[in-house]
């Protein structure tokens, strides 16, 4: 077995067991822009209304989005009163792209509720025994995806309509502008509001991350009322 086998399972062991999230003292005297966050010139444009949005960019396959998981869910609740809260899956070339079909997918059938942590789980938990070489170990196959899928209650026929369509299609051809339009170089990465990106490896840590998105969130309230 390969230390990078044993670190993609100590990270999901991680995820799989994360503890309730306690918040960092973070104090917006202690970042610094270019290196806990970067400031977007020109801000992008968002369409979230009065709430601040935020994108969560993300990849199916990457262990590190699957131990963020958790304490975003947490984070998104306490927020959920002031932000729009978006998930964006990237793909850096096509040997991923089906990823990304898979989200979308799942998001036009209705089921991202209960299948976003399922299939983080099925890839960095249930297939961590096989290969790394293994095709079947990312769950990137149109047919190991439509099995997998018809084994959590989605027809499969309906499955398969869906991840082959125009939609599908154009959301995806989509995401991809989006990522490079923040200029996204890795993952899990934060966008606040089209002003602001952060993430766990510029923030220092996962709760750390989470506690500089708090402020921020404030800081986008902030500029909006100027």
């Amino acid at each position: 077995m390969t230390a990078r086998i044993e670190r993609r399972r100590f990270l999901a062991a991680l995820a799989a067991a994360a503890p309730a999230v306690a918040w960092p003292r973070v104090t917006s005297a202690s970042i610094d822009e270019g290196i806990e966050y970067r400031v977007i010139k020109p801000a992008l444009p968002v369409d979230s209304g009065d709430r601040i949005q935020v994108i969560d960019f993300f990849q199916y396959s990457c262990p590190h989005c699957f131990a963020f998981l958790r304490g975003l869910q947490q984070w998104r609740q306490r927020q959920a009163d002031a932000i729009d809260y978006r998930h964006s899956p990237i793909h850096w070339d096509d040997a991923k792209i089906n990823h990304t079909r898979m989200y979308f997918a799942l998001e036009r059938l209705g089921r991202m509720a209960d299948m976003h942590e399922r299939v983080f789980r099925e890839i960095h938990i249930a297939r961590a025994k096989l290969d790394y070489e293994d095709p079947k170990r990312f769950l990137l196959q149109p047919e190991d995806i439509a099995a997998f899928m018809a084994a959590n209650g989605i027809d499969r026929s309906r499955w398969s309509e869906t991840f082959g369509s125009a939609e599908v299609d154009a959301l995806t051809a989509g995401a991809a502008q989006a990522w490079r339009a923040y200029r996204i170089d890795g993952t899990p990465a934060v966008a606040i509001d089209g002003k602001f990106v952060t993430s766990p490896t510029m923030a220092g840590s996962r709760d750390g991350a989470l506690a500089l998105m708090d402020i921020l969130v404030r800081r986008a309230q902030q500029e909006r009322v100027r």
